[in-house]
């Protein structure tokens, strides 16, 4: 190897790795919890135990991102903002703990779950965004199937749909905004499944 030929190999290492020190850090994500369930407990209670299956979702919607939309149509994911947990087991655990809020059902299951149960709800989530034409506002739409577990029986099924406005954009009032959204459909669950319970 010529001396040239080491001197030019030095000069572009040099050059490379001056170019990895100006590389610009990756910017932090900041993780996002929901606020705790905001629902009035009720005093009538079904002696029944409902277990929540893990909810499916759309393709792209079953990680942590944050959906948002600017248009209607594309979908992304907000920036430098994550959920705590993946989007199927982080709405499977608030509709348990909004359900246990509401105390209309004796015993909520979810998790991992292994006592028996009388019924089990399974969710399929059809949209889960907040919308930032105009006021931003966050959409959820889920179908629900609720199935008496002694004999797979379909009891009852029913699409359900709730839109909170958020305050702002910043990324704490989104989450707050799509809590909102998710109380408010927990609500109509919560009634639906009681009756649909009673009906047998």
């Amino acid at each position: 190897m010529t001396r040239l030929h080491r001197l030019g190999i030095l000069a572009g290492a040099c050059a490379l790795a001056a170019a990895c020190s100006l590389a610009p850090a990756p910017r932090p994500v900041a993780v996002y919890r929901l606020p705790p369930p905001d629902l009035p407990g009720l005093a009538t209670r079904q002696a029944l135990a409902l277990k929540i299956a893990l909810p499916t979702t759309p393709a792209g919607l079953e990680g942590r991102r944050i959906p948002v939309t600017r248009d209607g149509l594309r979908i992304a994911a907000l920036a430098g903002a994550r959920l705590e947990a993946p989007l199927p087991q982080l709405l499977r655990e608030r509709l348990a703990e909004a359900l246990r809020r509401d105390g209309r059902i004796a015993w909520v299951l979810g998790g991992e779950a292994i006592a028996a149960a009388d019924l089990e709800l399974a969710a399929s989530v059809r949209e889960f965004v907040v919308d930032l034409r105009g006021r931003p506002t966050a959409s959820v739409r889920l179908e629900a199937t609720l199935v008496a577990l002694a004999g797979r029986r379909i009891l009852a099924q029913r699409a359900f749909a709730a839109r909170a406005e958020a305050a702002g954009e910043r990324p704490d009032q989104l989450v707050t905004a799509l809590a909102a959204a998710l109380d408010q459909l927990a609500l109509e669950l919560a009634g639906w499944v009681e009756e649909a319970a009673a009906r047998g």
